[in-house]
């Protein structure tokens, strides 16, 4: 009867079949199976990707198409200075005869209250906050397209030092079935080593199934199909990820076209309750009347108009509500900015100091391996201090891949609520392009 489980003689049979690179030698299998972070010719770079989301994504041509709405509410509301233009007609029966009756008439506003001034002010200011909206709409895609991206070189990462752990497992799981063979090591250890194996295995598909998922949402933000081969290797660069807190608050609080949003929206609302207030006041026209039969007449007419009720009245403490709402929106998302750049410096800064341990550890954990196999054979360790050993350093350089790639996004996240990378500036051609799709 083998000694090989029946599980492990499977999953070796499977990995065979849906792996052939497994036979090619050790140095070009392993080249292969870190494809995902070798630059090519196709590779997209991160302010590609991140251009081609905040260009193109539905959610931004959604806010440009609002602005484009506001600007033409705009100038509607300019239109208020200009003559208005009505004309009636009508038919009568008199006498046994029917007379038809015609009326011209030109208004032209000479004073109104502040109605017209008030009108165009919180249009200009809607489409100031419309305006803001793409730019709110274009970041948060970024921050989202920069987490995806950041997820996806988190994964394959992990996936490839799996693929790698997993290639050693296979060489002790024969070494050891060997040994087994010639009555040297018990059987337990073999199926230990089986066992070890195969949890690796999982651990490894797990990774490539949040590959997946990751280029999946990246494909979606970007418009277009990423693959795991147009990675580029993430590259921790610490002038440009490790972001100083110096400034930064003030610059976000600037930069955050949220707040902007917001802030127009709170002075438009303000315009909003001056605008109900003029409408409670009579408006002054410039009336010129041409009626047929009769002659031309211009005059001057003092116009006030009620709707229904006190309607008017409750409009304006409508208005008057909707202003505070929209001060108090302010405040929260300045307070939601705030929390969200401390929770970005905080990863980012443990994140770095990950690295740095974590870089000790995964040189220190190998070490011990390498001296462990070497003391196993000299019989002063067991088999299990030998996979132990293999799990921490494999553990170490997961754990060291967790913090890169936490490190960069965190620092992208920052530099991107912050205004300090914007990947619309310099877009590439192909950027470029997605962002005109309208």
């Amino acid at each position: 009867m083998s000694l090989v489980p029946a599980a492990w003689r499977a999953a070796c049979a499977l990995r065979r079949r849906a792996a052939p690179a497994r036979r090619l030698p050790p140095a070009l299998a392993l080249a292969l199976a870190t494809v995902a972070f070798a630059p090519s010719a196709h590779a997209a770079t991160l302010d590609e990707l991140v251009a081609a989301a905040m260009g193109s994504y539905p959610s931004v041509q959604a806010a440009r198409a609002n602005a484009a709405a506001a600007e033409s509410e705009l100038g509607t509301a300019r239109w208020g200075r200009y003559p208005s233009v009505s004309v009636e007609t009508a038919s009568a029966a008199t006498a046994g005869a029917m007379r038809g009756h015609g009326l011209v008439r030109v208004d032209q506003p000479l004073w109104a209250g502040g109605r017209i001034e008030s009108g165009i002010e919180r249009a200009e200011r809607r489409l100031a906050a419309a305006q803001a909206g793409v730019e709110e709409a274009q970041t948060d895609v970024g921050v989202r397209a920069t987490q995806a991206w950041a997820e996806a070189q988190r994964q394959a990462r992990r996936a490839a030092l799996l693929d790698e752990s997993l290639r050693e497992h296979e060489r002790l799981v024969e070494s050891m079935r060997r040994r087994v063979q010639q009555e040297v090591s018990p059987a337990s250890d073999l199926q230990l080593a089986v066992a070890r194996a195969l949890q690796v295995e999982a651990d490894r598909q797990q990774a490539l199934g949040g590959l997946d998922a990751a280029l999946a949402r990246l494909s979606e933000l970007a418009g277009r199909r990423v693959q795991a081969a147009e990675l580029r290797e993430l590259r921790l660069e610490p002038a440009r990820d490790q972001v100083a807190p110096a400034g930064l608050l003030d610059e976000a609080l600037a930069f955050d076209a949220r707040l902007r949003r917001l802030g127009a929206e709170a002075q438009a609302a303000e315009s909003e309750v001056a605008l109900r207030r003029a409408a409670l006041l009579p408006q002054v026209n410039l009336r010129y009347e041409r009626q047929r039969h009769l002659p031309e007449q211009v005059y001057v007419v003092l116009q006030a108009q009620t709707d229904a009720g006190l309607s008017r009245l409750t409009e304006r403490d409508a208005a008057s509500r909707r202003r505070e709402a929209a001060q108090q929106s302010l405040q929260a998302a300045e307070r939601e900015l705030r929390d969200a750049l401390g929770a970005d410096l905080s990863e980012n800064r443990f994140a770095f100091d990950r690295v740095r341990a974590g870089a000790a550890a995964a040189d220190a954990a190998q070490g011990v391996t390498d001296s462990f196999l070497r003391q196993f054979t000299a019989g002063r360790r067991t088999w299990s201090d030998v996979l132990n050993a293999v799990r921490d350093a494999v553990a170490a350089r997961l754990a060291l891949a967790d913090a890169q790639a936490s490190a960069v996004a965190s620092g992208a996240r920052l530099r991107l609520r912050s205004g300090r990378w914007q990947p619309l500036q310099n877009p590439t051609p192909a950027a470029a392009a997605a962002g005109e799709m309208r």
